[in-house]
């Protein structure tokens, strides 16, 4: 088994685009006193009360998924991060997979280790095991010392235990290789999730490889947008079923054109109430937030009966 943490941290309840506001957000959000009273337990015993049955996904309902797991009460893309979205009521998880110099796939979003971990340097010029040995939690809290960056393969076998649970694992990498495609389906096939994960990624050229390493399609692709807006035929041209723009580039009439094309809509990232509401304005398929408790508790206070 691998371990997921050098010691024991505290598990339970990964940045935006925006970080300055982000920043502000957090900084009045403050959850030190609620870990202070968590105990530390490994996450296969920390989603009680979740069992899989748990999320059944009704049919025309808006889906809330984990923005690098729950990014504002664990550092991001940790473990923590992730069980923290799935007991919070997430329907899904978003990631972000890169790849080591030694071709392992590993859950980090900057080109770098800086921001996120106590070391620094290149992802794709680190080993897995260079990486692995980076505390990617004391920046975040003290409480969260000795998390590490999860390998793809970690996060996978977590998901496959909530059966419900959908899975977007980004592939960052811009010029996508043949092997590294295939490692990546290899790696969803083995933990049994190919059924529920999207494989998405801002590059076209990148969903072309992974779509030409599963002719059977049976992993739908994702096209994301960060300033361009595309349109249905781009969408539609990068093979893609799924379309991910940041919410405010994108206009009330290209939403509706998108739907229109039984394309999904998930809309990111959701940070304070104000996202909340401009982002459901749209009637998107998924919302991509921060905090899945904090959405959850805003969503049910203006909508008692969902």
């Amino acid at each position: 088994m691998i371990r997921l943490w050098k010691s024991p941290v505290s598990t339970g309840l990964a940045d935006s685009d925006r970080p300055a506001e982000q920043g502000a957000w957090k900084a009045d959000h403050d959850d030190r006193e609620h870990w202070s009273r968590l105990p530390a337990e490994p996450w296969t015993r920390v989603v009680t009360g979740h069992s899989p049955a748990t999320f059944a996904v009704p049919a025309k309902r808006l889906l809330v998924s984990g923005h690098r797991g729950d990014c504002i009460r664990a550092p991001e893309q940790t473990m923590a991060a992730f069980v923290d979205a799935v007991r919070a009521g997430a329907d899904a998880i978003e990631m972000d997979v890169q790849w080591t110099t030694d071709q392992r796939m590993v859950l980090i979003h900057d080109d770098t280790v800086d921001r996120t971990t106590s070391s620094t340097g290149r992802v794709t010029e680190m080993t897995y095991t260079e990486i692995r040995a980076c505390d990617a939690g004391s920046w975040f809290l003290p409480q969260f010392r000795g998390a590490q960056v999860p390998a793809f393969e970690e996060v996978l076998a977590f998901a496959a235990q909530h059966r419900r649970l959908l899975i977007n694992a980004e592939i960052k990498n811009a010029n996508l290789t043949p092997a590294q495609a295939s490692a990546y389906l290899d790696a969803v096939r083995a933990a049994g999730v190919d059924h529920r994960t999207i494989a998405s990624s801002f590059y076209p050229s990148s969903l072309a490889t992974f779509r030409a390493a599963d002719p059977e399609r049976r992993i739908p692709s994702g096209l994301i947008a960060s300033q361009k807006i595309h349109t249905v035929e781009e969408i539609q041209a990068s093979g893609s079923s799924y379309y991910m723009p940041r919410w405010w580039e994108l206009t009330s009439e290209r939403a509706q054109e998108v739907k229109a094309a039984g394309i999904q809509l998930w809309l990111w990232p959701a940070i304070t109430e104000d996202d909340f509401e401009s982002v459901c304005a749209f009637e998107p398929d998924a919302v991509v937030v921060d905090s899945v408790s904090d959405f959850r508790r805003w969503y049910a206070a203006r909508h008692p009966s969902a």
